[in-house]
C-alpha cells in the first residue's frame, strides 16, 4: 500500500504526496511541485504520521540530499523509540523523499535571482 493511501485510511488525512512507502530509495515518497515552498514541513508531517501509526516517538538524526538515478532524494534518518528514551534505547530508520520537482524549482529561482 502506498504511504498516502495508508495515512488516508488510518487517519483520514489526505497528504499532497504520491509514490511509494518511503522505506527504500527505490520507492520514495514523491513530493509534488505544488508543495515547492513547504516540502520540508511536509516531509516532517509524513514522518509524524508514520511514527504515530506504529505508536513511536521520533527524533531527527540526519538529513542529506542524494542523487539517485537522476532524482533528487532527501534522505532523512530518524531515531524511533517506544518510550522516548533517546539517550539509551532507540532504533534508527530512514525515509526517502523524491523532491526533484521542488529542488529543480528552487534551483531555477536561484538562477533567476542571480541575474537580477
Amino acid at each position: 500500500m502506498e504511504f498516502r493511501e495508508k495515512i488516508l485510511k488510518e487517519f483520514n488525512v489526505n497528504l499532497p504526496i504520491k509514490g511509494g512507502d518511503g522505506a527504500r530509495i527505490e520507492s520514495p515518497i514523491i513530493i509534488d511541485i505544488s508543495q515547492k515552498y513547504n516540502y520540508v514541513s511536509l516531509e516532517r508531517i509524513c514522518i509524524k504520521y508514520a511514527c504515530r501509526s506504529i505508536q513511536m516517538e521520533w527524533i531527527l538524526l540526519k538529513q542529506e540530499l542524494v542523487i539517485h538515478e537522476g532524482k533528487y532524494i532527501d534522505l532523512i534518518k530518524i531515531g524511533i523509540s517506544a518510550n522516548g528514551d533517546f539517550a539509551n534505547i532507540y532504533e534508527e530508520t530512514n525515509y526517502f523523499f523524491d523532491i526533484s520537482d521542488c529542488f529543480k524549482y528552487s534551483m531555477y529561482i536561484a538562477e533567476f535571482n542571480k541575474e537580477w
